[in-house]
């Protein structure tokens, strides 16, 4: 356990860093493609804490903690579910079943970032050149509302209802693909989002973001197992995926009400700065 702190003590600055570095040095339209590069390759994603606080960032952490956990929901209990109903004891043959998450982040990251970029020069061109920042996460809707919910709910209806190894499986890796695809079509823009509302502390807010969505999952993560069994894995899966449902309305309320929020948020750390001076 020692060995696992120092291990991700270790490569967390990197996430963070790594974005702050990204958003210094591409422009606006380039940064989501840029940033869904750089999570694709990471495999993923002061005030610190504080940092969180306003409207927008904290809203887009609960977001990324709903849709990152739907990937765990199927994946931590892979041996107990899929590996159990398919009978899989060969440990290649189960690590194997990781790859298709892996395939669907490492496409999406980088096709949803460029897609936000394309998002957000076509709508700034129709405004004549005003930019709106929210702009960004109007991709992410289909995501959020369609591909992560379905995904897993459709991995449980697989597991429990197919008994056929071969159809169940190869549906169960269809589900994980698209899983994985669903999630980073979510946080790849989001990130870039968040960089670009914060742009003079990327840094300090990625590392916020990210903190506080890990403290959440490490939490969360070990109620699977046993939720699984106690209520099945479709109760399971249905359940994570009817909360991440909630993403999306978080992200539209985002998009229909930026402004106002951003302004909250702004009022707030100017209210802030003025108690502490």
């Amino acid at each position: 356990m020692v060995w696992r702190v120092l291990q991700a003590f270790g490569a967390s600055p990197g996430l963070s860093v790594g974005a702050g570095v990204i958003g210094d040095i591409y422009r606006l339209e380039e940064r989501g493609g840029a940033m869904g590069i750089f999570f694709a390759m990471a495999a993923g994603d002061s005030q610190s804490l504080e940092a969180i606080r306003p409207a927008t960032e904290s809203e887009f952490t609960f977001c990324g903690f709903l849709t990152l956990l739907t990937n765990f929901v199927l994946l931590v209990p892979i041996v107990y579910t899929i590996g159990k109903r398919y009978n899989i004891t060969n440990e290649a043959l189960i690590g194997a079943c990781f790859l298709p998450a892996g395939m669907g982040n490492l496409i999406a990251a980088p096709l949803a970032g460029r897609i936000s970029d394309l998002i957000v020069v076509r709508y700034r061109a129709n405004r004549g050149g005003v930019w709106y920042p929210e702009d960004r996460i109007r991709g992410t809707l289909i995501g959020a509302l369609i591909i992560v919910p379905v995904s897993i709910i459709g991995s449980g209806v697989v597991t429990t209802y197919i008994e056929d190894r071969s159809l169940g499986l190869t549906l169960n890796l269809v589900c994980l693909f698209f899983n994985g695809f669903g999630v980073d079509v979510v946080l790849s823009p989001c990130a870039a989002y968040i960089v670009d509302v914060m742009h003079s502390r990327s840094a300090e807010i990625m590392a916020a973001n990210n903190a506080t969505r890990s403290l959440l999952l490490a939490i969360f993560i070990a109620g699977i197992i046993p939720m699984i069994e106690k209520y099945g894995v479709l109760v399971t899966n249905t359940i994570s995926g009817a909360t991440s449902l909630i993403v999306f309305g978080l992200l539209w309320t985002t998009i229909s009400y930026g402004e106002q929020l951003r302004s909250w948020k702004w009022g707030a750390l100017r209210r802030s700065d003025e108690a502490e001076n």
